[in-house]
């Protein structure tokens, strides 16, 4: 019976420390609900005139969307011809983002059926040069990757505007 009658009490005083809560410290009450007390002094009105004068200026503000290194699209640098010497990326495909989420791609080059060339190379164009950003014999491969500014970039090389395979002695 004692388990029993200490439990009652603490539920008890549980119950209690509840509602003590809900009471309002002095000075904390529900507002009144009657009318403010009026004047007996009569009121007087005159009729008066408002002269308000408004002049608006609109300001027209373009702000521009803030280019990012997850914006840069791989279709746009995408280059070269078939049967030109600058031929097309064989193969490009998303590669994880960088620690910054940088977007990034991978690039190959290769022969049909994997044959060996004398040389594949994956170019590079920029706005003031052509390099190359890798080579092999069999499959020339190139990691590009997003700039803040949102232009592509591989290794050193930045600003690359177009990309393409070039494939030599290559048996057909």
């Amino acid at each position: 019976m004692s388990r029993i009658t200490f439990f009652l009490c603490f539920y008890s005083i549980i119950v209690a420390q509840s509602c003590v809560r809900m009471i309002p410290p002095d000075g904390v009450g529900i507002p009144s609900t009657e009318p403010p007390p009026t004047s007996a002094a009569p009121v007087t009105e005159e009729p008066s005139t408002v002269t308000m004068t408004v002049s608006e200026t609109t300001e027209t503000v373009t702000t521009a969307m803030a280019v990012t290194c997850m914006d840069c699209k791989i279709d746009g640098i995408l280059g070269g011809t078939a049967g030109t010497g600058m031929e097309p990326i064989t193969e490009s495909e998303p590669y994880d983002p960088t620690s910054d989420g940088c977007v990034q791609y991978g690039l190959r080059c290769f022969w049909m059926n994997d044959r060996i060339c004398t040389l594949i190379q994956v170019m590079a164009e920029t706005a003031t040069e052509t390099v190359e950003i890798g080579n092999s014999v069999i499959l020339a491969d190139a990691l590009l990757t997003c700039a803040g500014d949102g232009t592509w970039g591989s290794g050193t090389i930045m600003n690359i505007e177009t990309v393409y395979c070039v494939f030599t002695g290559c048996p057909m």
